[in-house]
């Protein structure tokens, strides 16, 4: 008994000990609003594991921090946040002493009002530079990306390389002040490009909108799908270009490799561990014809996940990044689809909404292409409100509406109006005083109008039929799906009958696919 309570003691003691003491402050992306000025030297920093937000602006003598939970502002000493040397992080003692003010009204999850020290204070969120900038009105926009780049080392010899380029180039970085990102990679390319000073190499920045509508003529012409993208020219021919992350090592380093011409394969954003088990598909159509070739590789994933990568060649490439967590729901999916020079790409992040089967999965509006399984309980409930629909009109008779006209009424009240069914093998009847009956290999539900226009004329069952059929294939419609009677495209983004989320290739179909080594 004294052994199991001094074990006890021990590990009580070990976790106390590895709790924290300190709260971790991150630099947020956020337009602060004073007195109706737009105060751009006012800096917010969010703390994930508290569920707040701060604000410091040199405009109020102490800092503010916001309860998300609760709802409520305090007041806290400017100088308990302890700044990194780059000014995007800071900590805080785990007890920070603050002093209770007032509450906020949150117009949205993003954007909160209160009242400090007498004055009107508005968070909202950073709408972002856009179109060609300077790099003044960037670190003007983003103050905290001038510190980015002056607590940034390069690398030396991708310097040095940058700085001995004979030909030149036209560097145009696509950037948003709004995204993580850029925010990461775009002040580290801006303070290489400075350290190498070769005036060869014109640097362009230009600014983009939240959503990706503006400047629209660049986007489209660009064809920029993803920020930050680096597009490197020489003489209106391109090199080569970054998109989003770095191939190698750094930034820099994937600039000096297209410049040498000999660019890296990105081998993807999503971080992951070792290789678990890879495989090759072949995509075959009714006939037994081979359409297309899909390749995969099954990753470990960080927090025991589970990521799959999977490229589709045939028609069109297709490319899908499928990732779940311990337990083996969804966390992220990215489709990118590819052909005649054009590309496509729709990702969805299970961060805002989870993937069920009663609830689809996050489809953005500008994408075409959605991989939204449909709901059978949707379904099955418009049905049942269609039939009851049709039940009320046929049984007791068609209603008459209420007319300006007394005789039209009587008119209608003595001689109802037949339904519009009419049966393919008898002529339609001259008296519209009876409804006419429907044939008997039709069925019941399928003589009223309504239903007949809302489930089309092969009737209820074929409607049913098809709706298992879709459930089943929650790949129908999607970036990448097959003909009819193909095997599915994304065998790692596969649903259930019932809707559920999609799951990694099971084990057993691993097993007897040709393994690499």
């Amino acid at each position: 008994m004294k052994r199991f309570l001094a074990v006890l003691v021990l590990s009580l003691a070990t976790s106390a000990a590895e709790v924290p003491s300190t709260l971790e402050w991150r630099d947020s992306a956020r337009d602060v609003w004073i007195d109706g000025t737009l105060d751009r030297d006012a800096q917010v920093l969010s703390c994930t594991a508290a569920r707040k937000l701060a604000l410091l602006s040199p405009r109020l003598a102490r800092a503010a921090v916001v309860d998300l939970e609760g709802k409520s502002v305090a007041s806290a000493e400017r100088s308990a946040f302890t700044f990194a040397k780059d000014h995007a992080s800071a900590t805080t003692p785990k007890d920070l002493a603050t002093s209770p003010l007032c509450t906020c009204s949150m117009a949205d999850p993003s954007t909160f009002l209160m009242s400090l020290e007498g004055k009107s204070v508005l968070i909202a969120r950073h709408q972002g530079a856009v179109g060609e900038i300077g790099e003044e009105t960037l670190f003007a926009t983003v103050p905290v990306w001038r510190s980015l780049m002056e607590s940034y080392t390069p690398d030396a010899k991708a310097v040095a390389a940058l700085a001995k380029e004979p030909s030149g180039a036209d560097v145009t970085v696509v950037l948003g002040t709004w995204c993580g990102d850029s925010k990461n990679y775009v002040p580290k390319l801006m303070k290489a490009l400075h350290e190498a000073g070769n005036p060869r190499l014109k640097v362009k920045l230009v600014g983009l909108a939240s959503r990706f509508l503006d400047p629209m003529e660049l986007i489209q012409e660009r064809r920029i799908i993803n920020v930050p993208t680096v597009i490197v020219e020489r003489g209106g021919r391109e090199l080569g270009r970054i998109v989003e992350t770095p191939a190698g090592a750094s930034v820099e380093a994937d600039l000096a490799a297209i410049l040498a011409g000999a660019p890296g394969a990105h081998p993807g954003r999503w971080e992951r561990k070792e290789k678990l088990a890879s495989g090759t598909y072949a995509h075959i159509d009714a006939s037994g014809k081979r359409f297309a070739t899909e390749a995969w590789e099954l990753y470990r994933a960080p927090e025991d996940g589970l990521l799959v990568h999977s490229a589709i060649s045939g028609a069109e490439e297709v490319e899908v990044w499928h990732s779940v967590d311990r337990e083996r729901r969804l966390d992220v999916l990215e489709v990118t689809k590819r052909k005649d020079g054009r590309l496509e790409r729709a990702r969805w992040f299970a961060a805002t909404t989870r993937a069920s089967s009663t609830r689809p999965w996050p489809c953005p509006r500008a994408s075409r292409s959605c991989l939204r399984p449909p709901s059978p309980r949707g379904g099955r409930s418009r049905r049942r409100r269609g039939r009851r629909r049709w039940r009320s009109t046929t049984r007791r008779g068609r209603r008459s509406r209420p007319s300006a006209s007394s005789a039209r009424s009587a008119r209608r009240a003595t001689h109802p109006r037949a339904p519009r069914f009419r049966p393919a093998r008898s002529p339609p009847s001259a008296s519209r005083s009876r409804p006419t009956a429907a044939p008997a290999s039709a069925g019941r539900r399928a003589t009223g109008p309504r239903h007949r226009s809302r489930c089309g004329s092969a009737g209820p069952m074929a409607r049913r039929s098809s709706s298992r059929r879709s459930s089943a294939s929650p790949h129908a419609g999607c970036a990448g799906a097959p003909e009819k009677g193909g095997l599915a495209v994304c065998p790692v983004a596969r649903g259930s009958p019932n809707g559920a989320p999609p799951a990694p290739p099971c084990p057993a179909r691993v097993a007897s696919a040709s393994l690499d080594p």
